[in-house]
């Protein structure tokens, strides 16, 4: 009796699913290799945490159907994202600068002083046109006439098409827990420090972010500065990786309680 004959059920179901997935997968867009790793990280850490893969299976698959279908405008892309790099140039730079150190206002484009000429030394691949509407997103931005002038050196973006913006700090996470688990014991772990409270009233939670902010803010300016002071000191030659530093607030809010059954006389009918 040959394999195929002795299990026929199971050979038709095969093939059955082959025959839907087929379809699904032409359409299916290739991942990016940073979503692909970011995925791979997080369901790693799962498992490593305890977490059964047949269970995480289960629920990226229901998370997959439930998910919206809505897309946001803008695509994962490192490169923009590396062009918030200007507005530290903008801001460091003593050619960009009045005598007060305060950042100048500059026209779009022009050979010298220009925010293309800043665009240009972060990655001459950028279109000039695109890190524009980046940095007005973010808010970073304001016109003076014909020239734009910086409101602040951080950027804020908080709108929904954004998201694929911010992804990179939740990538960023993901790549620091993940090298902290593999790390030998001996390697000095990655930076992992955040402050919880069990009992924080609801009704404080929009005005703990807003006190908190201006402190997030000043201290998000000085490790940018920091970082660029260790940019220009580095040798010529020496390697260079992307390294960022993420602060975010999060909250747990509680499950609804349960309803207990009611025992009476209904229920012991």
């Amino acid at each position: 009796m040959s394999p195929s004959s002795a299990h026929p059920r199971k050979r038709v179901k095969r093939i059955a699913s082959a025959a839907v997935a087929g379809p699904e997968r032409a359409k299916s867009a290739p991942l990016a290799a940073t979503v692909r790793q970011a995925i791979g990280q997080f369901v790693r850490l799962l498992s490593r945490s305890g977490v059964a893969t047949d269970g995480i299976r289960e629920e990226v698959l229901r998370a997959c159907r439930t998910a919206p279908t809505k897309r946001t405008r803008a695509g994962l892309s490192q490169e923009i994202n590396d062009a918030s790099h200007v507005m530290t140039l903008w801001f460091s730079d003593p050619a960009y600068t009045d005598k007060r150190g305060s950042p100048r206002a500059l026209p779009l484009r022009g050979a010298a002083l220009s925010i293309e000429g800043l665009v240009r030394r972060v990655d001459p691949r950028l279109d000039v046109r695109n890190v524009l509407r980046y940095l007005e997103r973010g808010r970073a931005l304001r016109r003076v006439g014909a020239r734009y002038a910086p409101r602040q050196q951080t950027l804020m973006f908080t709108q929904a098409d954004d998201l694929s913006v911010t992804l990179e700090g939740l990538f960023g996470l993901l790549r620091t827990l993940a090298g902290d688990m593999h790390g030998s014991q001996g390697r000095r772990r990655r930076l992992q420090v955040f402050a919880f409270n069990p009992r924080f009233p609801a009704s404080g939670v929009a005005g703990f972010g807003r006190r908190i902010r201006p402190l997030v803010h000043r201290l998000l300016v000085q490790a940018d500065d920091d970082m660029h002071l260790r940019e220009l000191g580095r040798k010529p030659r020496e390697p260079t990786v992307r390294m960022g530093l993420g602060v975010y607030q999060f909250v747990v809010r509680p499950r609804p309680p349960t309803a207990k059954r009611r025992r009476g006389k209904a229920a012991k009918r």
